[in-house]
């Protein structure tokens, strides 16, 4: 089992928004992960050998982004905090 990944969010602006991991992981494990969201930005931490992976994606409402932050995925695999 995949070790859970460290992850930041918050509202760009409407209903869109924005989830940022700390990950050893490949960038193609991360996207299998989140289907429908697309990687806008990345980075390298030198110190841990972690990529930092920034993805967005638009819901239709907020009930929408509510529910998607309570499915397994985050759960088991993402510990999220919105920023």
């Amino acid at each position: 089992m995949m070790k859970r990944i460290t992850g930041e969010c918050w509202n760009v602006q409407d209903n869109l928004y924005r989830l940022q991991v700390k990950t050893k992981c490949e960038l193609r494990s991360v996207e299998d992960m989140l289907p429908g969201w697309n990687c806008v930005s990345f980075g390298y931490v030198p110190s841990t050998g972690e990529e930092i992976l920034v993805f967005e994606r638009e819901f239709k409402s907020k009930k929408d982004w509510t529910n998607f932050t309570k499915t397994d995925t985050i759960i088991k695999l993402i510990e999220l905090r919105e920023v």
